[in-house]
């Protein structure tokens, strides 16, 4: 999406100058999408589980749910059982479902 929005600004130009805004608005909604999309992917499976493992990723759930939550209400976590034994599948549906609980 983001080269069709180059190459409609490049072409819009010099043949209809009226159309740039349109190309430029088409390619800061790319960006917006890709944005979002890391965004996403990050929240369902965070890199931080291949750099600082399972059981670090999980640790921080917490404290972003309780800086999130606009209430009294504090969440905590307690791990029992090494993580690093999960194959990578395993710990990204571990992550998902304590992420959502």
């Amino acid at each position: 999406m983001s080269a069709v929005a180059a190459s409609i600004k490049a072409t819009a130009e010099t043949q209809c100058p009226a159309l740039v805004p349109e190309a430029n608005s088409l390619s800061q909604l790319s960006m917006a999408v890709m944005r979002a999309l890391r965004t996403t992917l990050r929240t369902l499976r965070p890199p931080e589980i291949d750099d600082f493992g399972l059981a670090a990723s999980l640790s921080s759930l917490p404290g972003i749910r309780n800086g999130l939550a606009n209430t009294q209400l504090k969440i905590s976590l307690e791990i029992d059982g090494d993580l690093r034994v999960l194959p990578p599948t395993a710990a990204s549906h571990v992550y998902r479902i304590v992420q959502e609980a």
